[in-house]
């Protein structure tokens, strides 16, 4: 079935929300450990899926891909201030501030 029509046949627009922070706490991990480890990553988005029982889930999505394309519209020190920015948002090490150096 496709997505438009699951979204009919429900009758509401399907939900598939990115919640990688919602899952690490399922899970008591970090964000760099469900990088580096797919089982760890499959463990905590399963983890998600029972509990939230979303319309479907994404993988934890590594930002700098995501953040690079942006380069192409800044100038490289706005890039690194405007990540610097978005991911210090993202990502939370136990409660602490991410460090850059």
């Amino acid at each position: 079935m496709n997505p438009k029509a699951s979204s009919e046949k429900l009758n509401r627009p399907l939900v598939i929300p990115l919640m990688g922070y919602p899952g690490i706490q399922l899970t008591h991990s970090t964000i760099k450990q469900n990088e580096f480890n797919w089982g760890l990553q499959f463990w905590t988005i399963s983890e998600l899926a029972k509990k939230y029982k979303p319309d479907g889930v994404f993988f934890m999505l590594d930002m700098v891909a995501i953040l690079e394309p942006t380069a192409i519209m800044l100038s490289p020190d706005s890039f690194w201030k405007f990540s610097r920015q978005f991911i210090s948002k993202l990502i939370d090490n136990q409660g602490k501030k991410w460090q850059w150096k």
